[in-house]
């Protein structure tokens, strides 16, 4: 159960919370790594997962708003 704030209802948490701070360090990762030909997987990867790691939980929470709307 949320309240108005995101926050759960029994340990006072945002429920984001992990989500605020893992998303970018990927990002930096990405950012700092040297623009070598070399490093260029790398980079995308870290890349591809700070997008992952930002966009999934807001996907999930839209998928399960329209399933419980229906």
């Amino acid at each position: 159960m949320l309240d108005q704030d995101g926050r759960s209802a029994t340990q006072g948490e945002p429920v984001t919370g992990a989500f605020d701070y893992s998303a970018p360090a990927p990002f930096t990762l990405a950012w700092t790594l040297p623009h070598r030909r070399s490093l260029r997987t790398p980079r995308v990867l870290a890349a591809c997962a700070a997008l992952l790691i930002t966009v999934l939980p807001v996907a999930l929470l839209m998928l399960v708003s329209v399933l419980l709307a229906a």
